[in-house]
């Protein structure tokens, strides 16, 4: 587990009652294996939430809203977002998950273009 995740099992072990949620994005390959900590999460009755976080690419500019979910309920026009969260923070509230993860192809292209815009990007301010 890496820093970022260290991190994260120590907010889900020490949470309480907070509002709280984590979020899966399509960038996760479709090789490894869903983290750990969802179901550490879920089992403490906190909700995993699929969502696309796509990449900052010409390429991945299609990709917004390619994975998400889908949520079945009334919203009013006067307080969306409060209605939104209630539902989200009711467990009796299905939702319907949609989208794929990364291809291995897409997955490395991607990964070998962040760490050159990474480089690009030191070099030029070296």
């Amino acid at each position: 587990m890496g820093k970022r995740g260290a991190i994260l099992e120590n907010i889900l072990r020490k949470g309480k009652d907070s509002i709280l949620f984590l979020g899966d994005n399509s960038g996760r390959p479709v090789f490894l294996p869903r983290p750990s900590l969802f179901e550490f999460a879920e089992k403490k009755g906190i909700r995993v939430l699929p969502g696309s976080d796509s990449l900052p690419f010409l390429s991945e500019s299609q990709r917004v809203g390619c994975f998400g979910l889908s949520i079945h309920g009334t919203i009013s026009r006067e307080h969306p977002a409060r209605d939104l969260k209630r539902m989200l923070l009711d467990p009796k509230t299905r939702f319907q998950a949609y989208g794929n993860l990364e291809n291995p192809y897409r997955f490395f292209r991607n990964q070998l273009t962040a760490q050159i815009v990474k480089w690009r990007y030191k070099q030029e301010w070296m």
